[in-house]
């Protein structure tokens, strides 16, 4: 690793990081192509069917065991899960393990058919399709983004996936409030229930050390960068939370500055927002996770923090980190 990462980066892992997680980070940076994964898609999809629909063509599939609708392809490759009649019809959907996760730190009810949703920026669309389908197309989703390309491919998506009860809508994150009044007969403040902020960041927990142009473009100061368009996002969707609902964080980058420095900067800003303990939710337990950072380059975080987890990357999956806040009820 230290021979083919950049200087401030080794440094930044080593700061961040024990020994022992290092070992762990150095083989899920050496693996050269994880084996596919993929969730059936329950809107459309027979699971029982769907897996034997699929071992009938001669896939050979295991379980994800931790997770209800996942499955990893054990041979063959991601392009001949592509050419099979179930993911033509959207009765499967391939997505990375730590994808899963966010939508999954979500409570929701038996009937969702009075929850409001918010995927601030949709895409790459795979969270939007599953949580219409953990929502089991009731309630309302509005999923986000400002890119005209973007939209259309989470419109293709969505309709593949026979997603109903999701509306596309091409508008700025930053002002997203001020942009969503004209759709809503009063403005939007504290309208969702619940929010998903899988935020746009420096995403470098996909790097591959075996393939150059996955770490050779990182710069320093791209953190930064992305931790000031954060705030930005954040505070927005933030006035648009029901007191007493949940909002959920996450990136797939290491870099505290976008993780435990966002998180931090909200706890500050916003009295009225907490942490939702993730250490004992059954799923992350299952995987090779670190929690808070008490301070990076001596700057201290609030204690609190301790409540937010990283995934980190493996054979099986990227690495991820997630927070969960609950506006508190007045």
């Amino acid at each position: 690793m230290k021979k083919i990462l950049a200087e401030w980066l080794v440094k930044k892992l080593e700061e961040i990081h024990t020994k022992d997680e290092l070992k762990v980070i150095d083989a899920g940076f050496k693996t050269e192509k994880r084996k596919p994964t993929f969730r059936i898609n329950t809107l459309k999809a027979n699971k029982d069917k769907t897996i034997e629909n699929l071992i009938e063509n001669g896939l050979k599939i295991s379980k994800v065991s931790y997770l209800d609708n996942a499955f990893t392809l054990d041979e063959w490759t991601e392009k001949d899960l592509w050419n099979t009649w179930a993911f033509k019809a959207g009765y499967i959907y391939m997505q990375g393990i730590s994808s899963m996760i966010p939508p999954l730190l979500f409570d929701f009810d038996e009937d969702s058919s009075k929850t409001k949703l918010l995927d601030v920026t949709a895409a790459p669309w795979s969270k939007t399709s599953q949580l219409s389908m953990l929502m089991n197309n009731k309630g309302q989703i509005i999923a986000c983004d400002n890119n005209e390309i973007r939209v259309d491919k989470l419109k293709f998506t969505i309709k593949r996936q026979g997603c109903t009860n999701v509306w596309v809508v091409k508008k700025n994150a930053v002002n997203l409030a001020k942009e969503l009044k004209h759709q809503f007969e009063a403005a939007p403040e504290e309208y969702f229930d619940k929010i998903l902020f899988d935020a746009p960041c420096s995403a470098e927990w996909r790097m591959n050390l075996n393939i150059e142009k996955t770490h050779a473009y990182w710069k320093e100061a791209i953190p930064k960068r992305n931790y000031k368009l954060q705030k930005d996002i954040i505070s927005n969707a933030i006035t648009m939370l029901k007191p007493g609902w949940e909002l959920v964080y996450s990136t797939c980058t290491l870099s505290p500055e976008e993780n435990e420095g966002l998180v931090h900067f909200v706890l500050s800003m916003f009295p009225e927002i907490e942490l939702v303990d993730l250490s004992t939710n059954k799923i992350l337990k299952k995987l090779k996770t670190k929690k808070w950072l008490k301070f990076y380059w001596k700057n201290p975080y609030r204690k609190d923090i301790i409540n937010t987890v990283r995934i980190l990357p493996t054979s099986e999956y990227e690495g991820f980190y997630v927070a969960k806040f609950i506006k508190k009820a007045v």
